[in-house]
């Protein structure tokens, strides 16, 4: 006998933290990079995140929503979180390539948001990945 299916919106999604290690080098939407220093960039922030997601064991998500948190380094005198959306995008592209999800497209990212979070020293790009069911939004 089988464990009862728990019915619809009862399910409690689960959630992932990746952390892309500190001093990554990040890419920012201010930028004016030669193409190939933007395209290196990319890729580090791709591998790291493809990296990090299988070393923390992700599982394959159907659906998912992903906070991407942006630590400033302590002395930022400004700071838009915004303007990194660059490496969130590379970091979600990286999630892709561990088979997080099937891809980024909205039939499988249902959203995804870019906040600041608290100083770290050196900086550091964390993405929570919360589990989206078909029914929540």
């Amino acid at each position: 006998m089988s464990a009862p299916t728990p019915a619809a919106g009862t399910q409690k999604p689960r959630v992932f933290t990746v952390e892309l290690p500190t001093g990554l080098v990040l890419l920012n939407a201010n930028d004016r990079l030669h193409w190939a220093v933007r395209a290196r960039r990319v890729r580090e922030i791709r591998d790291a995140a493809r990296w990090m997601a299988r070393h923390n064991k992700v599982p394959r998500l159907a659906r998912a929503r992903i906070d991407v948190v942006v630590h400033p380094k302590p002395r930022a005198s400004r700071f838009d979180p915004h303007n990194w959306g660059p490496s969130a995008k590379a970091a979600i592209d990286g999630l892709v390539d561990a088979g997080v999800l099937p891809d980024d497209s909205s039939a499988y990212l249902v959203a995804s948001e870019v906040r600041a979070g608290d100083p770290v020293r050196g900086g550091r790009l964390d993405l929570v990945i919360t589990e989206v069911f078909r029914d929540d939004q």
